[in-house]
């Protein structure tokens, strides 16, 4: 699942996709049901809902012959404002109002889109990346990531990492490559320009395929730095948590075939 609005690019936390918005929503019950004119929307206050939830599923049918196909299906939920102490809802093409308390979307007023997303913005599973640029107070290195082949047919290929043409120690690597991924935003951004100056870190992830993802983390104050993904800002990071992080990196850096703790 992807967030369209209002955060581009972040994968939903699947957890809280789940507790906030799918389990309450699928647990909701009417109090009765009333059939009408579907066209009759105004009197019901749907003409202008308060609000909408739009649902898209995928449907799997297998005819006689045992072949499975699958169709996509579209449903939207239509929420009534207040209206004469009521509220009312129309699902997708039935011709049917739905009448409820105040209580049943009350789940609705406390979802906050930032939490519905996952926190780490440049998550990248590392079987699909070729290389990495990485800038730390404008020095620049560079890891490669050796995909080698899996032994069985079947198998998963294994990856090495290789730092400043150092090959790190296996459980070293695995760290190393965490910390570079595991950058997480915390908080939203409330300039309306995009940031300028010197990145305190930088991070060029370079895919197999070709793709690129650029990471800049750009101090906006003492205390925050913006969290500018292929140049875009929506977040920003507190400094203390970079700094934590760059110092693991360095750590890492200065001699890659040592144990870290991970």
């Amino acid at each position: 699942l992807m967030m369209v609005s209002p955060y581009n690019d972040f994968d939903i936390h699947g957890v809280n996709l789940s507790g906030m918005v799918y389990t309450p929503l699928s647990n909701v019950k009417f109090k009765s049901i009333e059939e009408l004119d579907s066209t009759d929307y105004a009197a019901y206050g749907l003409d202008a809902p308060w609000a909408r939830i739009w649902m898209k599923y995928t449907v799997e049918e297998t005819d006689d012959s045992g072949n499975t196909k699958t169709r996509t299906e579209e449903k939207e939920l239509l929420i009534s404002p207040l209206k004469g102490g009521k509220y009312y809802a129309k699902l997708g093409d039935y011709d049917a109002i739905f009448e409820f308390s105040k209580s049943t979307f009350e789940f609705v007023y406390n979802i906050d889109p930032y939490y519905l997303i996952n926190k780490t913005g440049i998550i990248t599973n590392i079987g699909t990346v070729e290389s990495i640029n990485l800038w730390i107070n404008d020095k620049e290195h560079l890891i490669t990531i050796d995909q080698i082949p899996a032994e069985e047919e079947d198998g998963d290929p294994t990856q090495e990492v290789v730092i400043d043409g150092t090959k790190a120690q296996n459980d070293t690597g695995k760290v190393f490559y965490r910390e570079v991924i595991g950058l997480l935003f915390e908080g939203l951004y409330k300039g309306t320009e995009e940031p300028t100056g010197k990145p305190i870190l930088k991070v060029q992830i370079n895919l197999l395929n070709g793709a690129t993802k650029t990471l800049e983390l750009i101090p906006i104050n003492e205390r925050e730095c913006s969290y500018t993904l292929n140049g875009k800002t929506q977040f920003i990071a507190k400094t203390a948590t970079i700094q934590a992080a760059i110092d693991k990196m360095e750590q890492i850096i200065a001699d890659p075939t040592a144990e870290v703790d991970d």
